[in-house]
Order: structure tokens, then C-alpha cells, then sequence
């Protein structure tokens, strides 16, 4: 199934930061059994003129629709409304958007106003409010459809859930609209620190079946030398990426790559160096950040690939033949060979370890 690279794209569908672990194999909030696509995702079809058209850059200058940057901040002020039903209560809450204000810093007060005013429309207390009735707060997705930059406000909620979102509006700007159902995306429905859902889908772009792709991994291990990451967002693709494996013993390891671009260039891509085994004992940790997605294309091969599970069989069948295959300091450098992470230890000197106990599973055989 596999060729000598796979891609996979990870999109946070709100307006918060969110951990997401990718190829995991474990139990949990990102385990497989709560991969699920059970979950709507509404949106309202908008584009930067139906947000007022006016917005700053990170560095405070006017924002110009070029193709290929994105605003940061809202370069004037209107008034938005959103109907949301919770159970049988319909709630309006309304705030103004104002001059240099941060997108998603918006959005984080227009939920929390949302929240707020559930709590007094229904009584309930504010931690169960949170919740949203299973929905989760809205984001913003851009991207660019020819010179149009597509500003998308989204909002995932349950099939039949107690929360749903209804109608949007932007004063002057952009008329009353009800929202849309643009389908049921693979999620994973996690939680923040404050208490809300956060949804990050999670796309396998090669297989187009990100579970398969991951089972996979248990029977086919295969060596991750390079990774590449997409984004639209200069600093999405600047987000650490943690690869954590579990040694025989249980012990969880970490290995870190940063990526460092030219703060003065426009870069959405991004190749890091990574020699790293992917066998379902191992998965990747990242940061999505809000209204943002992430493609990750994986380069590896699996010639000469051999797992510490295969090692140690060998070990096994030559220790009931009465043989010792390594001593000490081989064994210490056996250990050494996968905790470190290492591909030059994996596929060098794992293969002298192996070759060393065949020859002398040979030498006493004969």
C-alpha cells in the first residue's frame, strides 16, 4: 500500500490552539476507536469584502488581498450577531470586531459572550456551558480562490446534538445567513484548558484512509528521513514537532525538531530532517493553531529496517540454543541504538549487532 512517501493534513476548525497527536497508535483522545466522522460542519461562505475588506498584517500595516498573504487584524470596526440553539433555547449574542484587534482574539471573546449568554438564558452552570451542547467555538478558514480570499466561518456540532449553530451577521457588511452544512470530516473531538471542544480534522491525502494508514504501521515499519510541512501560515510551519516512541521497558523517549525560516521571506514550505521509525510504537505531537491546517508529507524507505522486536527475537532463539549473541556493552549499545533515535545507530550499527549474532548463532551451529 505504501509508496516511498504518504501526506496527511491536520485543520483545527476553531479559534484556539490545539495539541494533536498524528499516527498514534494508543489509547485515548487520539486513538483510532475515537477517530470518527460523526460530527457536522457547518460554515458560512464568506469572503474578506463580506468582513468589511478592511484588515492589518502582524506588523500592523494595511493588509492588500496579493494572492498570498493573509490579515491578522481587523482594520475597522462593525458588529456581528450569531443564533445559536441550545436544547430548546435559542440564544443572540453580539460584539463588535474593533481596529487592530486579532482575529481569532475576537472570535475567543465572541464565544466566551456566547457562552456567557447561555448561562443566563438557561440557568446551567458555566463549566457544562462550555461544552456548547457537544459543539464546538467557531473559526476562520482562508485560503485563496483566485484573487479572492475565501474567509469561511466555521462551526463543527453534533449530528443531534444540544448545540447548533443557526444564523450569522455582520452590520452593513455582510446580511443575515443562515448556516451550512459542508459535510462530516474525520475528526478528532478533543478539549481545551477552559473547557471547550476542539476539533482537528485529520485527512490521509494519499490512501485517503488515515485508519488503514495507521494500521499499516504496525505490521510495516519504515524509516522517516525527511518530512515536509504546507501550511498558508508562516508560523504554523514554524511549530515544533515532538516524535515520542516507548522503549521495551514502557519508558516514553522525545525528540524534538524546530524549524528556522527567514522572518524576512514568505515561506509555506518547509523540509526538516527528521531519521526517525515509524512502527506503531511511535507517533508525532503538534500544535495546530487556530483556523489553520498543516500538510505533512513523510519521505522513508523500509530497505533495511530492522525493529528492536526482531532483535530481540533473535536474541531469544540464540539464547535457547545456549548461545550468549551479545555481550554487555553490545547489549547497552542495543538500547542505545533506539532510544537515541538515531539513523545512523539504527541502520548501521543494529546491523552489526545482528549480523555479529547470526555469525555466531553459525559458528556454534557448526
Amino acid at each position: 500500500m505504501l509508496k516511498d512517501n504518504f501526506k496527511l493534513r491536520a485543520k483545527n476548525v476553531t479559534c484556539f490552539d490545539k495539541d494533536v497527536r498524528l499516527l498514534y497508535t494508543g489509547s485515548g483522545l487520539n486513538a483510532l476507536n475515537v477517530y470518527q466522522n460523526d460530527r457536522q460542519l457547518m460554515f458560512q461562505d464568506m469572503n474578506s469584502a463580506d468582513w468589511g475588506g478592511m484588515f492589518q498584517t502582524a506588523t500592523g500595516e494595511v493588509w492588500v488581498a496579493d494572492g498570498k498573504t493573509f490579515p491578522f487584524a481587523f482594520n475597522q470596526a462593525a458588529f456581528c450577531t450569531i443564533k445559536f440553539v441550545y436544547g430548546s433555547t435559542l440564544v443572540t449574542t453580539s460584539r463588535a470586531f474593533l481596529v487592530g484587534q486579532k482575529i481569532e482574539t475576537f472570535l475567543q471573546l465572541f464565544m466566551q459572550d456566547l457562552v456567557d449568554d447561555i448561562v443566563t438564558a438557561t440557568g446551567i452552570p458555566i463549566a457544562t456551558a462550555y461544552k456548547l451542547g457537544g459543539a464546538a467555538p467557531v473559526g476562520i478558514e482562508m485560503y485563496y480562490s483566485g484573487d479572492v480570499l475565501q474567509m469561511n466561518l466555521l462551526g463543527m456540532q453534533e449530528f443531534s446534538g444540544g448545540g447548533s449553530y443557526q444564523t450569522f451577521t455582520i452590520a452593513v457588511h455582510y446580511a443575515t445567513t443562515s448556516f451550512a452544512l459542508q459535510g462530516y470530516p474525520n475528526s478528532f473531538k478533543l478539549e481545551n484548558s477552559i473547557g471547550y471542544n476542539i476539533d482537528i480534522v485529520v485527512e490521509d491525502l494519499t490512501t485517503q484512509d488515515y485508519t488503514q494508514l495507521v494500521n499499516s504501521l504496525l505490521d510495516q515499519s519504515v524509516f522517516v528521513e525527511t518530512i515536509r510541512k504546507q501550511s498558508n501560515n508562516k508560523e504554523q510551519i514554524q511549530e515544533t514537532i515532538l516524535f515520542k516512541k516507548y522503549d521495551m521497558s514502557g519508558t516514553e523517549k522525545t525528540k524534538v525538531n524546530t524549524a528556522v525560516i527567514d522572518p524576512y521571506q514568505y515561506q509555506t514550505t518547509l523540509d526538516e530532517k527528521m531519521d526517525i521509525p515509524i512502527d506503531g510504537q511511535g507517533y508525532l505531537e503538534l500544535t495546530i493553531l487556530a483556523g489553520e491546517s498543516l500538510n505533512i508529507t513523510f519521505f522513508y524507505r523500509t530497505s533495511g529496517v530492522t525493529s528492536y522486536e526482531q532483535l530481540a527475537e533473535l536474541g531469544s532463539i540464540l539464547r535457547e540454543q545456549g548461545i550468549a549473541s551479545m555481550n554487555e556493552e553490545e547489549e547497552l549499545e542495543l538500547d542505545k541504538a533506539f532510544l537515541n533515535f538515531s539513523g545512523n545507530l539504527k541502520t548501521n550499527n543494529l546491523t552489526n549487532i545482528t549480523l555479529i549474532g547470526i555469525i555466531t548463532y553459525l559458528a556454534f551451529k557448526n
